[in-house]
C-alpha cells in the first residue's frame, strides 16, 4: 500500500468513527423516555386508584381518548351523547395501567387520567404534583341539543334538558397525599366546567381532583313496577328524600329518583329500605 492509499484509509476511518460517535449523542434515548413515561403512568394510575378507593372499569359506553388535549365521550340517561374534553396543554400520548389512562406531563406539573367506573360513568382525574401547577381547570363540555347545566347545594354539576335530568358531576372533592381533604369546588362557565383547587406550598404533594362524570342510568321504571302495589308512597318516599339532598323542588326531586340519581348517596340497598318505607307508607294510608 503506498502512502497516498495509506493516508486516504487513514481519514476515512477517522471520518466514520467520529460520525457514529456524533449519531451516538444526538440521537434521542427513545427507550428510556419510554420507560420513563411508562414508569410514571404506573405511578399516576397507583396515586389515583389510592385516592378514588376504585379501579377503572370495561365499558364500551366510554370512549377514551389517545390524548391528553382529547375528548371523552359518555352517553346520558337519555341515550344521547355527552362530550367532555380534557384540560391537556399538550398531546401527551395515552399510558393505559390497569384500565386507569394516564397522561403524564400533560399540563404545567400535572398529570391528567382517565378511568371508567362502569354504568356509563367516567372519572376525569387530575394529578397536581407540585405548588407551580395551576390552581383552575376547565373542561369543555358537548352538550346534547338543548341541554343545560345547573349547580346544585351540595356544588354537584346537573345536566338538565327541561326539567329532565340527564347526568350529572359528583360534587367536587380534591385530596392530598394522606387522603386529607383539600379545599376545592366547580363553576359553570357557559358550557364548561371549571374546578379550583386551593392547594397552597404546605400542601402534601401529589393532590388529587377528581370531576366524575354520571349518566343516570338506573331503569326506576322496572323497579317501581316491581312495587307497583305499594301506591305512590315510594315514589313520594325516595322523590322527598332526593328533592332534600339536593336543594331543589319536590317536583324535581321525583324527576331526579325516577331518573335514578345514585350518585346523592341511593344504593341498590337503599333502593328496597326506601321502597319498603314506601310500601308501609302506602299501606298505612290505605289501612
Amino acid at each position: 500500500m503506498n502512502r497516498r492509499t495509506l493516508r486516504s484509509t487513514v481519514f476515512a476511518a477517522v471520518a466514520l468513527t467520529m460520525s457514529s460517535a456524533i449519531a451516538a449523542t444526538t440521537a434521542p434515548p427513545a427507550t428510556a423516555a419510554t420507560t420513563s413515561s411508562t414508569t410514571e403512568a404506573a405511578s399516576v394510575a397507583a396515586a389515583v386508584e389510592k385516592a378514588t378507593g376504585t379501579i377503572a372499569t370495561s365499558d364500551t359506553t366510554v370512549s377514551v381518548p389517545t390524548t391528553a388535549d382529547g375528548t371523552i365521550t359518555a352517553r346520558t340517561a337519555a341515550g344521547s351523547s355527552i362530550t367532555i374534553t380534557l384540560p391537556g396543554t399538550g398531546s401527551s400520548s395515552a399510558h393505559t395501567v390497569n384500565g386507569t389512562t394516564v397522561y403524564p406531563d400533560s399540563n404545567t406539573s400535572a398529570d391528567l387520567a382517565v378511568q371508567p367506573t362502569g354504568d356509563g360513568s367516567v372519572r376525569s382525574l387530575i394529578t397536581i404534583n407540585n405548588n407551580s401547577a395551576a390552581h383552575e381547570y376547565r373542561f369543555d363540555l358537548g352538550l346534547p341539543a338543548g341541554a343545560t347545566l345547573t349547580q346544585l347545594d351540595d356544588g354537584s354539576v346537573l345536566v338538565l334538558d327541561g326539567d329532565t335530568p340527564l347526568g350529572i358531576f359528583n360534587a367536587p372533592w380534591a385530596k392530598d397525599r394522606n387522603a386529607k381533604s383539600v379545599p376545592t369546588g366547580f363553576r359553570v362557565d357557559g358550557t364548561a366546567l371549571v374546578q379550583t383547587v386551593e392547594f397552597n406550598r404546605n400542601t402534601a404533594f401529589p393532590v388529587i381532583a377528581d370531576p366524575w362524570y354520571n349518566p343516570l342510568s338506573w331503569d326506576w321504571g322496572t323497579i317501581f313496577d316491581k312495587f307497583k302495589s305499594c301506591g305512590s308512597g315510594t315514589l313520594q318516599f325516595i322523590g322527598a328524600d332526593q328533592a332534600a339532598r339536593v336543594g331543589g323542588t319536590a317536583a324535581l326531586g321525583a324527576k331526579l329518583a325516577q331518573a335514578g340519581l345514585r350518585v346523592k348517596n341511593v344504593s341498590p340497598g337503599g333502593v328496597f329500605v326506601a321502597a319498603s318505607a314506601g310500601c308501609i307508607i302506602g299501606a298505612i294510608r290505605n289501612w
